[in-house]
């Protein structure tokens, strides 16, 4: 593993996401002009590597706490086996979509603060729709087997609206979130864009549990 301390690599990761995100947005937008059968592509394999951010990333924050032996994960990049396997560890295995607000420093409040809520139900995938999204990308990489070419021709018409919403969902788990140790006692937040226009994760410590 890298000589990073878990919540810098962990940051490092979501800069990659963010760049990812960023080039989703350039295609859906636009600014970059492609056939609909490559922006498709391009969104789907996108997601995908998304996918396997989300489950890179559970990986640094609950390896970083938990007692269990995750040794057997290391070198594992499916984001399905990776969260299928964390989950009957803890059940905060998975990010949870947030709403971060930074309050700068001013009067009545000279060392600024920071307000969270959490996101509006339906903004973000879920951990089931995720598994689901993260299996069907894999129909995109590959260009598929001849018997089967008449069915995708390169004019071939795709559902481009269906891929822009899984783009959303995918970037509204993302975009802001939070990710808690298995002990519930640490939680990381992170935004993809804090107020500098950069990755900001910050940890918090919650109270000990009563004995």
């Amino acid at each position: 593993m890298s000589k990073l301390l878990p919540k810098s690599l962990y940051a490092n990761l979501m800069e990659e996401a963010r760049y990812r995100v960023e080039a989703m947005d350039a295609a859906l937008s636009g600014r970059i002009s492609l056939p609909d059968m490559i922006l498709e592509e391009l969104i789907y394999l996108q997601i995908r590597l998304l996918c396997e951010i989300v489950g890179l990333g559970c990986l640094i924050a609950h390896g970083d706490f938990t007692q269990h032996d995750l040794k057997k994960l290391r070198d594992e990049y499916d984001a399905d086996k990776i969260i299928k396997s964390l989950t009957p560890l803890s059940a905060t295995s998975f990010p949870e979509p947030v709403r971060i607000q930074v309050l700068p420093p001013g009067p009545g409040n000279p060392k600024g603060s920071v307000h969270i809520d959490e996101a509006p139900a339906g903004s973000a995938l879920t951990k089931d729709e995720f598994l689901r999204l993260y299996g069907r990308t894999g129909n995109y990489l590959h260009r598929g087997k001849l018997r089967r070419l008449q069915s995708r021709p390169p004019y071939s018409a795709v559902n481009l609206t269906q891929a822009t919403e899984c783009a959303k969902k995918t970037l509204g788990l993302l975009d802001q979130h939070r990710i808690r140790s298995p002990d519930n006692l640490r939680h990381w937040y992170c935004a993809l864009k804090g107020p500098d226009g950069k990755v900001m994760v910050f940890e918090t410590l919650a109270p000990s549990s009563p004995p």
